[in-house]
Protein backbone atom coordinates (compact mmCIF):
# COMPACT_ATOMS: atom_id res chain seq x y z
CA UNK A 1 0.00 0.00 0.00
CA UNK A 2 2.72 2.36 0.08
CA UNK A 3 1.35 5.42 -1.41
CA UNK A 4 3.47 8.21 -2.72
CA UNK A 5 1.15 11.37 -2.62
CA UNK A 6 1.76 15.81 -2.32
CA UNK A 7 1.62 15.33 1.26
CA UNK A 8 4.21 12.95 1.61
CA UNK A 9 7.05 15.90 2.57
CA UNK A 10 5.38 16.83 5.76
CA UNK A 11 7.76 16.04 8.45
CA UNK A 12 5.50 16.50 11.53
CA UNK A 13 2.15 16.58 13.26
CA UNK A 14 1.66 20.61 13.07
CA UNK A 15 2.30 20.50 9.28
CA UNK A 16 0.07 17.72 8.28
CA UNK A 17 -3.02 19.53 10.55
CA UNK A 18 -2.24 22.76 8.55
CA UNK A 19 -1.74 20.94 5.56
CA UNK A 20 -5.50 19.27 6.02
CA UNK A 21 -7.10 22.17 7.07
CA UNK A 22 -5.84 24.61 4.16
CA UNK A 23 -6.78 21.52 1.57
CA UNK A 24 -9.92 20.47 2.60
CA UNK A 25 -11.59 24.31 3.67
CA UNK A 26 -13.09 24.27 0.24
CA UNK A 27 -15.27 21.29 0.67
CA UNK A 28 -16.25 20.77 4.42
CA UNK A 29 -16.69 23.30 6.88
CA UNK A 30 -14.12 22.39 9.63
CA UNK A 31 -13.66 22.61 13.63
CA UNK A 32 -10.12 22.05 15.03
CA UNK A 33 -9.56 20.67 18.42
CA UNK A 34 -12.72 19.87 19.85
CA UNK A 35 -13.30 19.26 23.28
CA UNK A 36 -15.71 16.74 24.24
CA UNK A 37 -16.68 13.64 26.56
CA UNK A 38 -16.48 9.78 25.83
CA UNK A 39 -19.62 8.30 25.69
CA UNK A 40 -18.40 5.74 27.75
CA UNK A 41 -16.65 6.76 30.93
CA UNK A 42 -18.40 10.37 31.12
CA UNK A 43 -15.92 11.42 32.88
CA UNK A 44 -13.19 10.75 30.43
CA UNK A 45 -12.91 13.71 28.73
CA UNK A 46 -11.25 13.78 24.77
CA UNK A 47 -9.85 15.98 22.42
CA UNK A 48 -10.03 15.29 18.81
CA UNK A 49 -8.35 17.08 15.93
CA UNK A 50 -10.78 18.19 13.82
CA UNK A 51 -14.84 17.80 13.02
CA UNK A 52 -15.84 18.35 10.27
CA UNK A 53 -18.78 18.59 7.80
CA UNK A 54 -19.44 18.50 4.21
CA UNK A 55 -20.37 21.43 2.38
CA UNK A 56 -24.22 21.42 0.57
CA UNK A 57 -21.46 20.64 -3.28
CA UNK A 58 -21.13 17.20 -1.67
CA UNK A 59 -24.43 16.24 0.41
CA UNK A 60 -26.00 16.94 -2.87
CA UNK A 61 -24.00 14.24 -4.74
CA UNK A 62 -24.68 12.04 -1.33
CA UNK A 63 -22.36 12.51 0.99
CA UNK A 64 -23.61 12.73 4.14
CA UNK A 65 -24.83 15.65 6.11
CA UNK A 66 -22.96 14.91 9.32
CA UNK A 67 -19.83 15.67 11.39
CA UNK A 68 -17.28 13.32 11.55
CA UNK A 69 -13.78 13.47 13.02
CA UNK A 70 -10.50 13.31 11.71
CA UNK A 71 -7.20 12.44 14.03
CA UNK A 72 -3.82 13.30 12.68
CA UNK A 73 -0.41 11.06 13.60
CA UNK A 74 3.06 11.70 12.31
CA UNK A 75 5.54 8.62 12.23
CA UNK A 76 9.11 9.76 12.03
CA UNK A 77 10.09 5.73 11.33
CA UNK A 78 9.45 2.93 10.25
CA UNK A 79 8.32 0.19 11.60
CA UNK A 80 6.26 1.79 14.44
CA UNK A 81 2.87 -0.42 14.87
CA UNK A 82 2.47 0.15 18.56
CA UNK A 83 2.12 3.81 17.62
CA UNK A 84 0.28 2.84 15.03
CA UNK A 85 -2.45 0.64 16.61
CA UNK A 86 -2.70 3.28 19.68
CA UNK A 87 -3.89 5.85 17.18
CA UNK A 88 -6.49 3.65 15.57
CA UNK A 89 -7.76 2.96 19.07
CA UNK A 90 -7.64 6.72 20.23
CA UNK A 91 -9.93 7.52 16.61
CA UNK A 92 -12.39 4.37 17.82
CA UNK A 93 -12.49 6.05 21.08
CA UNK A 94 -13.66 9.33 19.40
CA UNK A 95 -16.38 7.65 17.41
CA UNK A 96 -17.60 6.66 20.43
CA UNK A 97 -17.50 10.18 22.38
CA UNK A 98 -20.05 13.23 21.51
CA UNK A 99 -18.78 17.01 20.81
CA UNK A 100 -20.70 20.28 22.02
CA UNK A 101 -21.23 21.89 17.85
CA UNK A 102 -23.19 24.55 17.11
CA UNK A 103 -25.32 24.65 20.32
CA UNK A 104 -25.78 20.93 20.24
CA UNK A 105 -24.15 17.92 20.84
CA UNK A 106 -22.79 15.40 17.92
CA UNK A 107 -21.54 11.98 18.04
CA UNK A 108 -19.14 11.94 14.53
CA UNK A 109 -20.69 9.81 11.76
CA UNK A 110 -17.34 7.53 11.18
CA UNK A 111 -13.64 9.06 12.16
CA UNK A 112 -10.85 9.05 9.48
CA UNK A 113 -6.92 8.82 10.91
CA UNK A 114 -4.92 10.26 8.25
CA UNK A 115 -1.48 9.79 9.23
CA UNK A 116 1.50 9.00 7.16
CA UNK A 117 2.41 5.23 8.40
CA UNK A 118 1.58 3.14 5.06
CA UNK A 119 4.36 6.00 3.55
CA UNK A 120 6.99 5.52 5.93
CA UNK A 121 6.45 1.94 5.77
CA UNK A 122 7.14 0.52 3.15
CA UNK A 123 7.98 -3.16 3.84
CA UNK A 124 5.39 -5.85 3.31
CA UNK A 125 5.93 -7.05 6.79
CA UNK A 126 5.06 -3.38 8.46
CA UNK A 127 2.30 -2.90 5.72
CA UNK A 128 0.21 -6.05 6.25
CA UNK A 129 0.71 -5.91 9.76
CA UNK A 130 -0.98 -1.99 9.31
CA UNK A 131 -4.28 -3.42 6.97
CA UNK A 132 -4.85 -5.91 9.31
CA UNK A 133 -5.41 -3.37 12.04
CA UNK A 134 -7.43 -1.28 9.56
CA UNK A 135 -9.97 -4.41 8.42
CA UNK A 136 -10.32 -4.58 12.54
CA UNK A 137 -11.14 -0.77 13.27
CA UNK A 138 -13.17 -0.43 10.08
CA UNK A 139 -16.29 -2.30 12.47
CA UNK A 140 -16.32 0.67 14.46
CA UNK A 141 -16.71 3.10 11.91
CA UNK A 142 -12.95 3.94 11.69
CA UNK A 143 -11.16 4.41 8.17
CA UNK A 144 -8.48 6.01 6.82
CA UNK A 145 -8.06 9.58 5.05
CA UNK A 146 -5.69 10.11 2.37
CA UNK A 147 -4.32 12.28 0.13
CA UNK A 148 -4.11 11.30 -3.55
CA UNK A 149 -2.17 13.08 -6.07
CA UNK A 150 -5.02 14.95 -7.60
CA UNK A 151 -7.22 14.85 -4.69
CA UNK A 152 -8.68 13.19 -1.61
CA UNK A 153 -10.06 9.50 -0.62
CA UNK A 154 -12.12 8.37 2.93
CA UNK A 155 -11.15 4.74 2.66
CA UNK A 156 -12.07 1.98 5.02
CA UNK A 157 -10.96 -1.60 4.97
CA UNK A 158 -8.41 -0.71 2.84
CA UNK A 159 -10.10 -0.60 -0.03
CA UNK A 160 -13.97 0.47 0.55
CA UNK A 161 -13.80 3.85 -1.11
CA UNK A 162 -16.87 5.63 0.79
CA UNK A 163 -15.63 8.51 -1.09
CA UNK A 164 -13.03 10.29 -2.94
CA UNK A 165 -12.22 13.29 -5.14
CA UNK A 166 -10.13 13.82 -8.14
CA UNK A 167 -9.30 17.13 -9.23
CA UNK A 168 -12.29 18.86 -9.27
CA UNK A 169 -14.63 15.47 -9.85
CA UNK A 170 -16.08 13.95 -7.04
CA UNK A 171 -17.33 10.27 -6.44
CA UNK A 172 -19.26 8.54 -4.22
CA UNK A 173 -18.19 4.86 -3.89
CA UNK A 174 -20.49 1.87 -3.23
CA UNK A 175 -19.53 0.98 0.42
CA UNK A 176 -22.07 1.91 2.43
CA UNK A 177 -21.03 3.14 6.03
CA UNK A 178 -24.72 2.96 7.42
CA UNK A 179 -24.15 -1.13 7.33
CA UNK A 180 -22.24 -1.05 10.83
CA UNK A 181 -21.97 -4.71 12.07
CA UNK A 182 -22.44 -4.96 16.14
CA UNK A 183 -21.48 -8.15 17.91
CA UNK A 184 -21.03 -10.91 15.75
CA UNK A 185 -19.63 -9.77 12.22
CA UNK A 186 -19.42 -12.47 10.49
Amino acid sequence: MSIITRDAYLRDEPAQKNFLSRELSADFQILSEVRGNNLLNQDRKVILDFLLKPKKHLVKIGFADAWFGIEAKHFPNPGDSGKFGKALWQSITYQQSSFPVEETVVRPYFVLLYSNYFQVNKDDDWDRLGLGMVRLAFHAKVGLFQFTAPGWKINFSCGNIYFSKNGSNFKKGKFNIDKTKIGNVS
